[in-house]
């Protein structure tokens, strides 16, 4: 019993340990922490700026209207669809 209460220390000792090493590697500081946030800035390619005319305008035709056929009225109240109203139920003798 106390083997296994031992190995249980050795376990925690290791993992906090271990834990306290990924810590302390994750706080090294870099050394560009003394450089001003513009110090690099010699070194990139300088922008050139070519001038640019504005948009092109191009003629565009005006539509065309077409004739179009005036819609049919279907005054005789009956349903044109020659089928079901849904479901079977368009007779009176369905219900």
């Amino acid at each position: 019993m106390t083997r296994w209460i031992a190995l249980a220390v050795i376990g925690l000792l290791l993992a906090a340990g271990a834990s306290y090493a990924a810590s302390r590697i994750a706080t090294q500081p870099i050394g560009l922490s003394s450089e001003p946030l513009d110090a690099g800035s010699n070194l990139a390619p300088r922008v050139r700026r070519t001038p640019t005319r504005g948009p092109v305008r191009t003629a565009t035709p005006a539509p065309t209207r077409t004739a179009t056929a005036a819609p049919t009225v279907d005054d005789s109240g009956s349903d044109d669809s020659g089928g079901g109203g849904g479901k079977g139920r368009d007779h009176a003798e369905d219900d």
